[in-house]
C-alpha cells in the first residue's frame, strides 16, 4: 500500500494572495481543541462557532502578528480595490449590490464615507484651504450692537463677539470650521436620503437603500474633492483646471447612478436629479450657515 504525497494532495493555489496565506498559516500550528479564549464556548474548527473569534495561542510571537497583519492586509485591500473600482468606474452599481444583498464582497458604506471624509478634510488642513475663511458683520447688525451694546447677551451681540475675536486670530475660524464641517456633512447625508426617498419612493419604498445611496454618493464626492484639492495645490494652471473639470464630473455621476439604481425614463432622470440638486445646495447652504453660527457663538 502506498501513501500519496501530501503535496500532490494539495489543491492548486489560487494566486499569490492565496500562496502567502497557506505559508503563513503553517508557520505555526495551534491546537484548536479546547475551550475559547475569548466566550469558552467549546472549539470544534479554527473559528468559535459561538462569537466568532479566530483561535489563537494565548503565547503570540513575532509570526503571530505577522500573519494577523496579512491577513487582514489581503483580506481589507482585495475589498477596497474591488470596492473602489465599482464606486469610480461604475455610477450606482455599488448601491445596487448592497441593497441586493452582494454585500460581503464590498466595504461597508460608512466605512468607505468615513475614508474619504476623513481624507479630504485631513488635506484641507494640511493644506489651509480654509485659512482664508472670513466673515464681517452687516452695517444693521453692527447698528444693532452699538445700540444694545457689546455685552448686552443678546444672539447679535455674541456673534459680534465671536466675529471680534476671529479678526483678532483668523486661524480659530478656519480651525473650528475644519472640525464642525465634517460633523454637519455626516448629518447632511440621511437627509439627502429622505430626498431620495421622496423623489423615488414608488422605485424603492424603504428608507436604507436612498441611505446607501446618499453615503455612496458623498464617499464619491469626497474622494474626487481630495483628488482635486492635491492638484490643485501643485499651483500648475493646466492641472488646477483639469481638477476643475474632474470636480464637475459629480453631476453627471449623480444623473447616472439615479438611472442605475431606480430606473426610469432620461427625461424623468434629468428633471428630478436636477431639483434634487438645487434642494441639496439650499440645504449645504444652510448647513453651513449654522455651522459658522455655532462657530462664532462657542469660539
Amino acid at each position: 500500500m502506498t501513501t500519496a504525497d501530501p503535496a500532490l494532495a494539495r489543491p492548486p493555489a489560487c494566486g499569490k494572495n492565496h500562496q502567502l496565506a497557506v505559508i503563513l498559516s503553517q508557520v505555526h500550528e495551534i491546537d484548536i481543541s479546547g475551550p475559547c479564549l475569548n466566550c469558552g464556548t467549546e472549539l470544534h474548527g479554527k473559528f468559535c462557532s459561538s462569537c466568532g473569534q479566530r483561535v489563537a495561542s494565548p503565547k503570540l510571537g513575532l509570526h503571530d502578528v505577522l500573519h494577523e497583519a496579512i491577513h487582514e492586509f489581503l483580506h481589507v485591500d482585495g475589498k477596497l480595490f474591488r470596492t473602489m473600482r465599482l464606486l469610480l468606474f461604475n455610477p450606482g452599481r455599488l448601491t445596487l449590490d448592497f441593497v441586493e444583498g452582494r454585500r460581503a464582497r464590498h466595504i461597508s458604506p460608512i466605512r468607505l464615507y468615513l475614508l474619504w471624509s476623513v481624507l479630504c478634510f485631513a488635506v484641507v488642513a494640511y493644506f489651509g484651504f480654509l485659512s482664508n475663511a472670513k466673515v464681517r458683520l452687516t452695517p444693521s447688525a453692527a447698528s444693532r450692537v452699538a445700540t444694545e451694546g457689546a455685552g448686552s447677551g443678546s444672539l447679535t451681540a455674541r456673534l459680534a463677539h465671536g466675529v471680534e475675536k476671529v479678526k483678532e486670530d483668523p486661524k480659530r475660524l478656519s480651525e473650528a470650521l475644519v472640525h464642525s464641517l465634517p460633523k454637519a456633512m455626516f448629518l447632511l447625508m440621511p437627509v439627502f436620503a429622505l430626498l431620495l426617498m421622496l423623489f423615488y419612493r414608488k422605485a424603492q419604498p424603504y428608507y436604507v437603500p436612498h441611505l446607501y445611496f446618499s453615503i455612496h454618493l458623498h464617499a464619491f464626492a469626497f474622494c474626487l474633492l481630495s483628488s482635486c484639492l492635491l492638484l490643485g495645490a501643485t499651483g500648475i494652471a493646466l492641472v488646477e483646471v483639469v481638477s476643475l473639470f474632474l470636480l464637475g464630473a459629480v453631476i453627471p455621476y449623480f444623473l447616472l447612478a439615479l438611472r442605475t439604481v431606480y430606473g426610469g425614463a432620461w427625461g424623468k432622470t434629468l428633471a428630478k436629479g436636477a431639483t434634487m440638486i438645487a434642494l441639496y445646495f439650499v440645504l449645504l447652504n444652510v448647513g453651513i450657515v449654522i455651522v459658522i453660527g455655532v462657530t462664532l457663538l462657542t469660539i
